[in-house]
């Protein structure tokens, strides 16, 4: 599991760590039934749970060592993570209008706010601080260190890690879920289908039980689960509603690290 060592800390692989985040964050809900993040509605809840599990296993955990202990570091992790997605949601919703110039002069200061904000949550010495974090996260930094990016800029280059990777995973997870709930055949021949890959893995998925140890050579034999994503993609709106569509990458890279143009 362990990619490479840097700056004491531990980077590790993201799928592992996102199922071990996405398995925190997921009891710690259902165990309040009356968390306002499970009434706000299913693309809510996706968006939520689905980018704060990104964002802890790409950027890292707050160590025991800091927190005092491991219950209390998960409980610093689950707050941070809920606060980054509140202003990242708010950042998003301004993304239309800063990908096309039309910002307002409210929405201009907004922005800034938003990513002077996110320049300094996830900046180099905060994200160094932490233990397992991505082996991605940490080449690309490590890359453009040697390739003379002062600190500042990649500050600003994690934030567009964060735009790159995140911005539609949760979306795009809420528009799969509704899909299967349209469809329940759908929905049981894409359960019947997991099930019996992992029973040839030894495996079996259970309410409260251990984490599924899954692989790509696991994913290779889930065609049925491969088709089922083309509708959240395909058939529906865009997950980043009102997002112009071929402006997600060049657009969205220059406004994760550029000041809002007056």
């Amino acid at each position: 599991m362990l990619v490479l060592t840097a700056g004491g800390s531990t980077a590790v692989k993201p799928r592992a760590a996102k199922r071990s985040s996405l398995s925190d964050l997921a009891r710690s809900l259902t165990a309040s039934p009356h968390d306002p993040r499970l009434t706000a509605g299913l693309f809510y809840y996706c968006y939520n749970i689905i980018l704060r599990a990104g964002y802890l296993a790409l950027f890292g955990n707050e160590t025991a060592k800091t927190s005092g202990n491991l219950e209390k570091a998960k409980e610093t992790d689950r707050n941070h993570s809920d606060e980054l997605f509140t202003e990242f949601r708010k950042y998003d919703q301004l993304f239309p209008k800063l990908a096309y110039g039309v910002l307002g002069p409210l929405e201009k200061m907004e922005a800034e706010r938003l990513k002077r904000l996110f320049w300094n949550m996830l900046s180099v010495q905060k994200i160094n601080s932490k233990e397992n974090i991505s082996g991605w996260v940490m080449e690309s930094q490590q890359v453009r260190a040697e390739q003379g990016m002062d600190e500042i800029m990649l500050n600003r280059y994690m934030f567009l890690l964060l735009w790159v990777s995140q911005g539609n995973t949760g979306p795009a997870s809420f528009w799969l879920l509704l899909f299967l709930m349209k469809h329940p055949d759908a929905m049981k021949a894409m359960r019947g289908e997991v099930e019996e890959v992992l029973r040839e893995m030894g495996q079996e998925m259970k309410h409260i039980g251990p984490l599924i140890n899954l692989t790509r050579d696991m994913l290779l034999k889930t065609p049925i689960l491969d088709t089922g994503g083309e509708p959240s993609h395909d058939g529906c709106p865009r997950p980043h509603q009102g997002r112009p569509a071929g402006h997600h990458s060049k657009n969205g890279q220059w406004a994760a690290v550029q000041h809002p143009q007056g």
